[in-house]
């Protein structure tokens, strides 16, 4: 059982790590300037997010949780790359969206560190 602490934490990262980089090229495509490839970027690590999020909540799997929030953190940190030729608005909802998760990532910190008890309490 998750504590609504971690389950917020799932749900924020799901939201704005996962559905916002699967749908990130509609809400707010690259610049010109970005490279061709920065059009794959957010659809595929926002399904690498919502599959190892999925596997971390359904098997328990600390190692795709771990995945989740590493792809997460670094796909919001890549536009930033460019931040000279990014446009105002798209510049803020990369901030919004890199403060949302950093806020996520706190929330998930306990399910990243616990081990689950194994046996009795010594």
């Amino acid at each position: 059982m998750h504590s609504v602490r971690v389950v917020a934490g799932t749900v924020m990262l799901a939201l704005f790590g996962g559905l916002l980089s699967l749908l990130g090229d509609v809400v707010g495509p690259p610049p010109p300037s970005a490279p061709d490839f920065a059009w794959y970027v957010g659809p595929v690590t926002g399904v690498i997010t919502l599959a190892c999020l999925g596997l971390w909540w359904w098997r328990g799997s600390r190692a795709a949780l771990w995945v989740a929030v590493v792809v997460t953190a670094v796909s919001n940190l890549l536009p930033l790359l460019d931040v000279a030729n990014l446009p105002f608005a798209l510049l803020v909802t990369v901030l919004a969206s890199l403060a949302v998760t950093v806020v996520a990532i706190v929330l998930l910190a306990p399910a990243l560190y616990r081990r689950e008890a194994t046996g009795p309490a010594r």
